[in-house]
């Protein structure tokens, strides 16, 4: 069971260091662009960037986290593997093929008439050129994950955003302006992609269509309903922003925003327990082990929970000189949104290192519905809430929308996948942090919160540790961390 746990722990930190690396290169770059360009060419590469990011949700139309699921509950039947992975691959690219001649095509239309920018065209079909590429790489990262090879998962997503940092300066450099800035997004992911395919050379064969046609329409279908749930995602992700910009002004929406960057950056370590707790469930699901999944899914939440609490209050009572710092003096009223923030940020957090139970396991079709019924609850509530309290309505409504995501996703998997969730754990864990943060907000009244904070996190953190978690879970965690430390 340790060595188990050390390799979940190994992976994670893999996972954590790849998305970690992704968003510190995005981040820098768009630094150094914003130091090189007019604020009208940062428009066009920022919807240039958008239709890079559409392509890597939709052009893989799903098939990696089909992959990933399938490799993983197969994974010890080696002749399926090696189907999956090339029949995977092969309708990835012919996807990808399809979706990047579609963009090629209307690019046109799209800069033209819906955005009234001629420059947009060729930098449209520059990003047209990379939807193959990106579709066939998303599948090749889809059956890493399900494998549980993190470092060369993380290799080659580390290796591609140094290329992209490197070669968009360099093109930038050398004089090829917003062009060259485009084709560094889009050069990095044509290798990176080649070089996937040589390295998993040895997966490869030739499906008969004809043999493997259900394994071939399950990756589809499974596929189908995740681009719907991402679309919907997506779009429920946004719809804040959008609704905040229509009822308020560019202001309102540029505070909301900064705040949402540190929250985005926060949920990282979620997403990166995430990436390695979906393969495992998959893998008890094909096993038939659901008391497995159900051991998991409320250990890991507790764990990441223990991990999140210290950050969660930590940035809360430091929010002002962690925006001014990040942002500059001007930002500042991007405080009081980003400790809104925070709050829904814990439930999600501790939901998303488990979100993909119902995709690993038979219910893929519930994340869509599951989507389209928080969409509606998103809406409602910025509608309500943004006309009264302006971007602070919006940042309420946010958390809101997160807590009931993730209480609906919880309950459904625990009912649908026939688990037990520890409620009980988990309401008195919430009550003693709400207990203990107006405790300390209130006590830093009268003294410095900050070294208010210092004091009483410790002593918080032990009562969690000793009161939440079971005896067998301490003694897990005790006994690796002993691995740990130095003799």
């Amino acid at each position: 069971m340790t060595s188990r746990l050390g390799k979940f722990i190994k992976d994670v930190g893999w996972s954590f260091v790849s998305l970690g690396i992704s968003a510190l290169v995005h981040f820098v770059l768009r630094i150094i662009l914003a130091r090189s360009f007019s604020l009208d060419e940062i428009g066009l590469y920022s919807l240039s960037f958008t239709a890079y990011s559409f392509g890597l949700t939709m052009s893989a139309f799903g098939i990696n986290a089909a992959l990933t699921k399938y490799t993983a509950q197969y994974r010890e039947a080696t002749s399926k593997i090696s189907i999956l992975f090339s029949a995977g691959s092969i309708i990835s690219l012919a996807i990808g093929i399809l979706m990047g001649l579609l963009l090629y095509i209307i690019s046109p239309f799209i800069a033209n008439t819906f955005l009234h920018m001629p420059e947009m065209i060729n930098l449209l079909r520059i990003v047209a050129i990379s939807l193959p590429f990106i579709a066939l790489q998303k599948a090749e990262l889809g059956f890493l994950n399900g494998q549980r090879r993190m470092q060369l998962f993380a290799f080659i997503n580390i290796f591609q955003n140094i290329l992209v940092l490197a070669l968009t300066i360099g093109l930038v450099v050398l004089g090829f302006e917003l062009s060259g800035a485009v084709w560094g997004l889009v050069l990095p992911v044509v290798v990176t992609s080649i070089l996937a395919v040589f390295l998993l050379r040895g997966y490869f064969c030739f499906p008969d269509i004809r043999q493997h046609a259900p394994m071939i329409r399950a990756l589809l279908s499974f596929g189908l309903f995740v681009v719907l749930a991402n679309t919907i995602s997506t779009t429920q992700g946004q719809i804040d922003t959008l609704l905040l910009g229509y009822y308020m002004t560019e202001t309102e929406v540029g505070y909301y925003t900064t705040a949402l960057i540190i929250i985005t950056g926060l949920m990282l370590p979620a997403s990166a327990i995430q990436l390695i707790t979906s393969p495992t469930i998959a893998t008890y699901w094909g096993n038939h082990d659901v008391k497995a999944i159900e051991v998991l899914i409320n250990r890991i939440m507790k764990m990441t929970a223990l991990f999140m609490l210290p950050v969660v209050f930590i940035v809360g009572f430091s929010a002002t000189d962690i925006t001014v710092l990040l942002f500059g003096e001007g930002y500042a009223p991007s405080a009081l949104l980003l400790q809104i923030l925070l709050v829904g940020l814990l439930a999600g957090s501790i939901q998303a290192s488990v979100g993909g139970a119902l995709s690993s396991t038979a219910y893929v079709k519930v994340i869509f519905r599951i989507g389209l019924l928080t969409l509606v609850i998103s809406a409602l509530f910025n509608i309500l809430l943004i006309p009264l309290f302006g971007m602070v309505g919006a940042a309420i409504a946010h958390s809101l929308i997160m807590i009931s995501s993730a209480l609906i996703s919880l309950y459904l998997t625990q009912r649908l996948v026939k688990i037990k969730i520890n409620w009980i754990s988990f309401t008195k864990l919430f009550f003693v942090s709400a207990l203990a943060f107006t405790i300390t907000l209130l006590i830093g009244c009268y003294t410095e919160k900050q070294w208010l904070t210092l004091v009483l996190l410790p002593l918080f953190m032990v009562f969690l540790y000793r009161y939440i978690f079971t005896k067998d879970e301490r003694d897990l965690i005790n006994n690796k961390l002993k691995g740990i430390r130095p003799v």
